[in-house]
């Protein structure tokens, strides 16, 4: 019984210097991220969502103009109605936008400065010669995004995509804000 009892010993003893040996190569390197700015816990920016209904015309020059501050570094996002999906939803498209119709080529777009934006329609035939579809009842929503979390957003989600954008800002229907144009 001593002798086994002695075997045993000795096979354990060398199972736990097995334990031990040389080190193994080394992993691969993950690639380390930039570190940002502490914020406070719980902090949230403030992003706006607005939608306005547009006519173009001749008399307000084919735009329609809205007074907003966008602070330095701030990004806006301009979206058109489309019409509506299987499902009833809005479908939502970024501008710029460019349509191929019959008559020629249609084309929506925006600029904006820390005081204002202007949606403006542009055409490469007369405006005369483009239907009520394209003219009236326009819909669109700005959303505006905070600059220093635009960086941030344009990596993690697609700006193109109005539905997107609303989750990733936690928003919903009811935030959307009326604007009236100029």
């Amino acid at each position: 019984m001593k002798k086994i009892y002695g075997l045993l010993m000795i096979i354990g003893i060398l199972v736990f210097q097995a334990c031990e040996g040389p080190q193994g190569p080394p992993g691969i390197d993950g690639m380390d991220g930039k570190d940002g700015v502490d914020g406070e816990d719980g902090g949230l920016f403030l992003s706006m969502v607005l939608e306005a209904g547009v006519d173009f015309t001749e008399e307000n020059g084919y735009r329609a103009t809205g007074d907003l501050e966008i602070f330095e570094g701030d990004n806006l996002l301009v979206f058109i109605a489309l019409g509506l999906d299987d499902e009833e939803n809005v479908v939502w498209m970024p501008l710029p936008q460019t349509f191929f119709v019959e008559q020629g080529i249609v084309i929506y777009n925006y600029f904006f400065t820390k005081n204002s934006f202007t949606i403006f329609m542009d055409a490469s035939v007369s405006p005369d010669e483009l239907g009520p579809e394209w003219m009236e009842d326009q819909y669109f929503r700005v959303v505006v995004i905070p600059g220093e979390h635009f960086q941030e957003a344009s990596s993690r989600i697609d700006l193109k995509d109005y539905y997107a954008v609303m989750k990733w800002l936690g928003k919903s229907e009811s935030d959307v804000e009326a604007l009236r144009l100029r």
